[in-house]
């Protein structure tokens, strides 16, 4: 992926976890390619998306929360009931697919 600055990242999905029935958390290593430093924002745009397209933010207390290393970043969300959830995204710029990652969780 790349950002608006010449970052490159190699960015891999890690873990899903679901510690509690309406938290879901997910871990993503961020990896620099290039020798321009990233923002550390990547949090700012993420989203679960379920079976019936409906998008769940990440909860900014929960995740600002959750500090793992340099290259590892954990997004919580909070879900209500038990929705069939296929797909994680991470955009450093929504609407531009070559700033966008979506993972399939089916």
């Amino acid at each position: 992926m790349f950002g608006d600055s010449g970052e490159k990242l190699r960015l891999t999905l890690v873990a899903i976890n679901r510690p509690e029935a309406r938290l879901v958390e997910i871990t993503v290593r961020a990896e620099n390619l290039s020798g321009t430093p990233y923002r550390e924002d990547l949090a700012r745009w993420v989203w679960l998306i379920d079976a019936d397209n409906q998008f769940y933010g990440r909860s900014i207390t929960l995740t600002e929360a959750r500090r793992d290393d340099e290259s590892l970043r954990t997004f919580v969300f909070e879900v209500d009931g038990d929705p069939r959830l296929i797909r994680f995204r991470l955009s450093l710029r929504p609407g531009a697919p070559e700033r966008t990652q979506d993972w399939y969780l089916v």
